[in-house]
């Protein structure tokens, strides 16, 4: 039966005639007792939104309906469900919230077998501690010993502003970080622009470096040769420029100039030891492109939504040997807008499904 009322709420509906059946598959899910956990954990792993909604209220039920009879949680099996890392990140923190509810004891010293986890949602908070710790470890601990405490959370940190906080601490125990390579930014490039975008047209239109694949690719003095290109107000060349080694962030109001209605190209190469899955991370306030290889492997049409980091996560996998990213921002000409819609820049890393930096081999 019980089996049966899992099935009816994975399949639940926003609304339609299956309500009353969910409805009715709650009940008995909410009659469950402890011993069922495991089919509903199992459940939960495969349930939408939806779904977990309809389980996580039943299993309220279940743990009033317990506690009133007098059970007890069943601690060790709640702590190898949080700490399953093949299991769904909502089941993970399900088994969580249930252990809260009678050992933070036992939460908080979960929290520390986070620090590597593959949830970046469950990992922030292990990092944050650490960064605490290490900090608090200044009153007892030599320099060398907490330098080696801020090490250790470096490598598990993977939101660059608990990056930026670690190697500001870490300099002033006397050691600089590379941010640009600890978060993987891509750092030198080749830019070339502008070119017309009037209206709004220049996203659509191709010009000349949407062409550049593996094929073409003739190193930097093939593709980023002298050869004049025709730009919108006439010719333009490539130019070679280094990234901001603290953000990866490439400004293009600085590096071409500040304008409007305008289209600009990068390009970078990056060379993998091995055929290999990475994430593409990108902050990109404008509408934008880019092409790993010449394929395209996003798009972007509508700019000015945000400028958060990691705001746009595209997988895809990298060549053996060299590979060329090219990315395409649109500046478009809003009258009378705030200094928001004046930002004309990009920045792209290439890291793991955790956000681990993945370096090009021919990194110096």
């Amino acid at each position: 039966e019980l089996d049966k009322a899992l099935a009816t709420v994975l399949e639940a509906q926003a609304d339609g005639i299956e309500s009353a059946q969910t409805a009715t598959a709650w009940k008995v899910i909410s009659e469950a007792t402890y011993q069922d956990l495991p089919a509903i954990f199992d459940a939960m792993d495969k349930a939408t939104p939806l779904a977990a909604n309809w389980i996580g209220m039943a299993l309220d039920a279940v743990y009033e309906s317990q506690s009133d009879a007098g059970r007890q949680l069943p601690s060790a099996l709640l702590a190898e469900t949080a700490l399953d890392t093949d299991r769904a990140l909502q089941t993970r923190k399900l088994a969580i919230e249930l252990l809260g509810q009678v050992d933070d004891e036992l939460v908080e010293a979960l929290q520390s077998q986070f620090l590597h986890d593959p949830e970046a949602e469950l990992r922030r908070p292990a990092v944050e501690k650490k960064i605490e710790e290490a900090k608090l470890a200044g009153e007892n601990s030599s320099s060398q010993q907490q330098l080696a405490l801020f090490k250790e959370v470096l490598g598990a940190a993977r939101d660059s502003d608990q990056i930026q906080d670690i190697a500001k601490a870490m300099k002033e125990l006397g050691e600089e970080v590379d941010l640009a390579a600890q978060l993987g930014h891509l750092v030198r490039w080749h830019i070339v622009g502008p070119f017309d975008n009037s209206d709004g047209r220049g996203f659509d239109a191709s010009y000349p470096p949407e062409s550049i694949d593996l094929k073409n690719y003739q190193g930097p003095d093939g593709i980023f040769s002298k050869v004049p290109l025709a730009g919108k107000d006439g010719p333009v060349t490539w130019k070679s420029i280094d990234a901001s080694a603290s953000n990866g962030n490439v400004d293009l109001n600085k590096e071409i100039e500040k304008l409007k209605d305008v289209v600009a190209y990068g390009a970078a190469r990056f060379v993998s030891d091995n055929k290999r899955q990475v994430d593409v991370r990108l902050r990109v306030q404008n509408s934008f492109k880019i092409w790993l290889n010449g394929k395209l492997l996003m798009n972007q049409p509508v700019g000015h939504t945000g400028n958060k980091f990691d705001q746009y996560i595209v997988r895809t996998t990298l060549a053996k040997g060299e590979n060329i990213f090219v990315i395409k921002s649109c500046q478009v000409n809003i009258s009378g807008s705030t200094s928001f819609y004046d930002t004309w820049h990009f920045c792209v890393r290439i890291c793991d499904s955790t956000g681990a930096a993945i370096l090009s081999t021919d990194r110096k």
